[in-house]
């Protein structure tokens, strides 16, 4: 996949993930200020000269920790197997904001820039 500006990227991603993923309630084209339970997010987390760096977060409230730390694993299954095929194996480091009371797991994809030299 490669895309000649940012928001085509994150617009491609978007459309990819905004089908019917098993678990996730909803799919946002940029980083809401309160997200829902079980969304993902795409974002642009950096720009190189060859690939827009795009951010993929998912997101779980925490009610009872642990079936919210297994909905999160079941959702990174989920969201990774539909992207693995035109990004490949990816990494999720995952991190708890206790303010917000949510689990965030965050993916980094990068996306071939047209307009790279």
């Amino acid at each position: 996949m490669a895309s000649t500006t940012i928001a085509q990227a994150v617009t491609d991603l978007y459309t990819l993930l905004n089908t019917s993923i098993s678990g996730v309630t909803k799919v946002y084209d940029h980083e809401p200020t309160t997200p829902v339970d079980n969304s993902v997010t795409v974002t642009c987390q950096a720009v190189t000269p060859d690939f827009f760096v795009l951010s993929l977060r998912i997101y779980v409230k925490v009610g009872d920790a642990r079936d919210s730390q297994q909905r999160l694993w079941t959702l990174i299954q989920n969201v990774d197997a539909t992207v693995d095929a035109q990004f490949g194996p990816s990494r999720w480091d995952i991190t708890y904001d206790p303010e917000a009371q949510v689990f965030i797991a965050t993916n980094l994809l990068e996306t071939g820039r047209e307009d790279s030299y």
